[in-house]
């Protein structure tokens, strides 16, 4: 469903995906979740902000050499947000900027990960 409230919106939404290759039976998984996306458009300024959390549980593979639990990865809890953000400036500048903050906590703690991606881009319309 979204929700609108004239210049802002959010919409929630499960987050559903699944993986069965033939040819590498250990890569294979069912990932569940869900996700909402917050959106304001306000005075020239764009902002989007998405969270998502699920859950990503990998298939058994009695063919794997890797771990003790037949499988090539351990299953994991994932929390994420993305953000996206356009202003107006003066004199026909915009700025805008992109991120993505993830972490995911492992069956197998060494195998836990955080990630931090973003980009900050000032542009000038011609």
């Amino acid at each position: 469903p979204r929700f609108n409230t004239g210049r802002a919106s959010v919409w929630l939404a499960p987050r559903l995906e699944w993986l069965a290759p033939p040819l590498a039976p250990g890569e294979a998984y069912r990932e569940f979740g869900a996700q909402a996306e917050i959106e304001v458009l306000a005075g020239g300024t764009l902002l989007n902000v998405t969270p998502v959390a699920g859950h990503r549980e990998y298939q058994d593979d009695p063919a794997a050499l890797t771990e003790e639990n037949g499988s090539l990865h351990s299953s994991y809890a994932f929390y994420e947000l993305t953000f996206f953000f356009d202003q107006m400036l003066p004199g026909a500048w915009r700025v805008g900027a992109l991120g993505t903050a993830r972490t995911d906590v492992h069956d197998n703690a060494v195998e836990n990960a955080t990630s931090l991606y973003f980009s900050v881009d000032v542009r000038r319309l011609f």
